[in-house]
């Protein structure tokens, strides 16, 4: 049996037939009477409908002979698409094409056969309308001419149902449009619209997997992810584990600061080894912003990453959607960072970047709906009236700075340091030691440093007053805490007054007796 050509344009041709979309069903009442007509008309006995993909011969309806799907060596058919003609074979034992085949025998089997093929508007043939016979039959002119004519309306009418489901498919690209446009408008954080556009992005093509991603320290973080359960656990666990900000598709988004889409992964150039064994289809990686803009995300580049369900290539509707998805999701990461933005304003103290009396009101009110200790510090600076008088208020500003930098310069993680306005400030230290007396020390010796160092600086004429009280301890609150801080804080001031006007010094504390941190 002789091997098929394979013909000119073949993956041209394979594409034309995945969009017409035959294995997933044709109509077959409209293609039943085309071909009773075929059979009535020519005389011969059994009549087809079949296709030809790069295996294989598949038929979709038949009558008067079973629906065949045969290797591609042994169709008919994947010969008759060779040419435009009609294929017309009398006596099917006698061509050395097709005297060894399967369905043709000695003593019985198919004896004649023709073929039309099935050519699309561009050109492509993607099957045929055949008839058959058992005995040998020779087709007219005029008959051939018939047969090609039924082959036309079998494309007339996939063409329809083609027409009708790129009508149905632009309907429904145009609601995930709709759908996804009108999510800027949505109070939704980016975590949440990602999830909400995977699921609107998922009716119109099929995914198996979204996630929004973030580069910070040159690590990739997912920030939320969509699976509806597509993905094998093992390619996912994989996926999480290639995706790398130097190589890939995620390496390529980050280096041109744009959206990339790949259409079949597995041919893609820089896939990462451990990816090749997996059936991975297209990708798309949307470059969504550099995280400019100031807050927490400054400078941390976002993306969402797609992966399709199968290999397909993107389609430019796709990619619309896709692109449109990325400006809904972006304006989200904007208007998050702006509310961070105003969050930090509100709550930061402008001039030294401490926390203001807002935040230090708010902390309290936090602390005292937990359940565990913390101590309040109140620290009046002195001497910046003179500093102000003296040297302008330019300078004064510049000590509340430089005092606030050596004020936050011996904190723990977990404290807090404000200033409340003017020549105010302010810490909260959480879980602080039970003993009051080494509370008080490590208090006193680190607000020495901080007026040691802010001398050091050109300040010298400066001082600081304090006062702490701690919850449980001292008082059952926060704000009975705040009380009793600031009216130790002036007892303080008064005492080191009484002792400027008797001649004693508050010496600074040197750097070395300040506690380790395991008196913490």
């Amino acid at each position: 049996m002789t091997a098929v050509p394979i013909p000119p344009g073949e993956s041209e041709r394979l594409l034309a037939l995945r969009r017409y979309d035959v294995p997933g069903g044709i109509p077959q009442e409209a293609f039943g009477r085309i071909l009773h007509l075929a059979i009535d008309i020519l005389g011969l006995p059994m009549a087809s409908i079949n296709f030809v993909d790069e295996v294989q011969h598949f038929a979709r309806a038949s009558l008067g002979m079973e629906l065949l799907d045969l290797p591609r060596n042994e169709s008919f058919c994947a010969w008759a698409i060779l040419t435009p003609e009609v294929m017309a074979v009398p006596d099917l034992r006698s061509d050395e094409r097709f005297q060894d085949n399967p369905l043709v025998s000695p003593t019985g089997g198919l004896r004649a056969y023709a073929g039309a093929p099935l050519i699309t508007a561009g050109g492509q043939r993607i099957g045929t309308l055949c008839v058959a016979d058992d005995q040998v039959r020779e087709l007219s002119a005029r008959e051939r001419g018939i047969l090609a004519s039924l082959a036309h309306l079998v494309m007339d009418e996939l063409e329809l149902r083609l027409r009708e489901r790129e009508l149905e498919k632009a309907a429904r690209y145009l609601r995930v449009l709709a759908g996804v446009s009108g999510l800027g408008e949505e109070e939704l954080s980016p975590e949440q619209m990602a999830v909400h556009v995977a699921e609107l992005l998922n009716q119109a093509t099929a995914l198996a997997w979204v996630g929004l991603v973030e580069l910070r320290d040159g690590k990739l973080k997912q920030l939320s992810q969509w699976n509806p359960g597509l993905l094998d656990p093992v390619l996912e666990a994989r996926l999480r584990q290639a995706a790398s900000p130097s190589t890939g598709v995620i390496g390529e988004s980050l280096r041109r600061r744009a959206s990339v889409f790949v259409d079949d992964y597995a041919e893609y150039e820089g896939m990462p080894e451990s990816l090749k064994d997996n059936e991975v289809g297209g990708v798309a990686c949307l470059y969504l912003s550099d995280g400019g803009g100031g807050g927490d995300s400054d400078g941390v580049p976002q993306l969402l990453l797609a992966l399709q369900e199968q290999r397909a290539a993107w389609t430019p509707a796709e990619k619309t959607l896709f692109q449109t998805a990325g400006r809904s999701l972006k304006t989200a990461l904007e208007r998050q960072r702006h509310v961070q933005d105003m969050k930090q304003a509100a709550y930061t103290d402008a001039l030294t970047g401490l926390r203001n009396r807002r935040s230090f009101t708010e902390d309290l009110r936090a602390l005292a709906r937990q359940d565990h200790s913390y101590s309040v510090v109140m620290i009046d600076l002195d001497g910046m009236k003179t500093v102000n008088d003296t040297h302008g208020h330019a300078e004064g500003d510049l000590l509340l700075q430089t005092f606030a930098r050596q004020l936050i310069q011996g904190l723990y993680a977990s404290d807090l340091a404000y200033r409340l306005g003017g020549d105010e400030f302010a810490l909260v230290l959480k879980d602080p030691p039970a003993d009051a007396r080494v509370l008080e020390r490590i208090i006193g010796e680190r607000l020495k440093r901080a007026v040691a160092r802010t001398r050091a600086q050109g300040f010298a004429t400066i001082d600081a007053s304090l006062g702490w009280a701690s919850v449980p301890q001292d008082a059952q609150g926060g704000q009975a805490a705040l009380e009793l801080a600031d009216q130790r804080m002036y007892q303080h001031k008064a005492s080191r007054g009484r002792r400027r006007e008797e001649g004693e010094t508050d010496g600074p504390a040197a750097p070395d007796q300040v506690p380790d941190r395991a008196e913490r």
